[in-house]
């Protein structure tokens, strides 16, 4: 069976229009770092553990969109800033699908 063209082997965020690579982990550390704060400096201010932070930004797990709002609130931005052009955000309380 083939995966459709919108599957990628790592756990991406967002559905993507069309063959696109963004994946969550890469903007979330980007913005992290940016904004200066370390892991657990994040995990603290969003509520999140430093095991989540870290498999978020690895891509082992897809935020819903509570951790988003969490994540940006704890970063200081809005959470527009973590969407890659042509993908689409969930929603807060909704969860990532495939």
């Amino acid at each position: 069976m083939q995966p459709s063209p919108s599957y990628h082997p790592l756990n991406f965020w967002w559905q993507p229009v069309e063959e696109t690579i963004c994946p969550f982990g890469a903007r979330l550390k980007e913005l992290r770092e940016k904004v200066g704060l370390n892991k657990s400096e994040t995990a603290r201010k969003s509520g999140l553990s430093r095991g989540a932070l870290t498999r978020l930004e690895r891509g082992l797990h897809s935020p819903d969109g509570d951790t988003v709002d969490r994540l940006a609130a704890a970063l200081g931005v809005r959470r527009e800033e973590f969407r890659c052009p042509d993908w689409v955000l969930p929603r807060p309380g909704q969860k990532f699908r495939r």
